[in-house]
């Protein structure tokens, strides 16, 4: 238990520049890690635009929901509100599993997700497991309710329109977000 407590335990810490502003993170080590429980991985992918208002949010309603999870972030940082460093990183700080922070400029929604999913990849490789699901939500939305946990199942695929999608991790491969076809 003395491992399962020091995995638990240990942080990284990743800069970036977000809006301007260098942004640091405290990154943890992967549930999948840790716990032989069903984990879900969550891309929040996208441009920041209003992340220091809708992270708790996030945290609270949809990766708390469906716990555990661990929390991949990468994010554009055209249009992000005009906050200060401290609101950004309190903004980053709401994702108490948060395992990666990248900020992806220039590129698209598309690269961004697949950047993430190759970070998933890598956490499930150095794990030696799979991730039960993956949840890909966009960083600008306010959620008001709980996302419900029964909509991680193997080979389900969750989509509501380019806001969010619940993949159970079968259905994912190299056609992420999700491929429908499984």
């Amino acid at each position: 238990d003395a491992l399962l407590a020091l995995a638990r335990s240990r942080t990284f810490s990743r800069c970036a520049v977000l809006a301007g502003l260098e942004i640091c993170a405290t990154l943890r080590t992967p549930a999948l890690a840790y716990t032989d429980r069903p984990v879900v991985a969550h891309c929040v992918a996208g441009l920041a635009r209003t992340l220091p208002y809708t992270a708790a949010s996030i945290s609270k309603r949809v990766v708390d929901a469906l716990a555990p999870g661990d929390v991949f972030l990468v994010l554009g940082s055209p249009q992000a509100a005009a906050a200060p460093a401290l609101a950004w990183e309190a903004a980053v700080g709401a994702f108490s599993n948060l395992v990666q922070f990248a900020v992806s400029d220039g590129n698209g929604q598309l690269q961004k997700l697949q950047l993430c999913f190759a970070h998933v990849e890598a956490a499930e490789a150095a794990s030696g497991r799979r991730y039960a699901a993956i949840a890909r939500h966009r960083p600008d939305l306010l959620w008001t309710r709980d996302v419900p946990r029964s909509l991680v199942a193997p080979r389900s695929v969750t989509h509501c329109r380019d806001v969010v999608a619940i993949c159970g991790r079968d259905a994912v491969d190299t056609f992420w977000p999700c491929a429908t076809d499984h």
